[in-house]
């Protein structure tokens, strides 16, 4: 399912920015929402995701392409 973002794509990519709101993402913690995980991605450079799983990988996509490679959790 394709969603249109409610906010800009950041110009560059922050790995670290998207990183951190990964792993706040992970444990499902309270006030944790799709939404504001979203809009935090969004501010670090996220435009699209490539999603592996058999391979247990999350490819994010910067604006032009660039395919930071995080493993799921386990």
């Amino acid at each position: 399912m394709l969603r249109a973002l409610t906010a800009a794509v950041a110009e560059v990519f922050d790995t670290a920015a998207l990183e951190a709101a990964i792993h706040a993402a992970q444990p499902n913690a309270p006030g944790y929402s799709y939404a504001g995980f979203s809009a935090q991605a969004t501010q670090a450079g996220y435009a699209g995701v490539i999603v592996a799983i058999p391979g247990r990988r999350l490819i994010y996509l910067g604006r032009s392409a660039e395919p930071p490679v995080a493993r799921f959790a386990r």
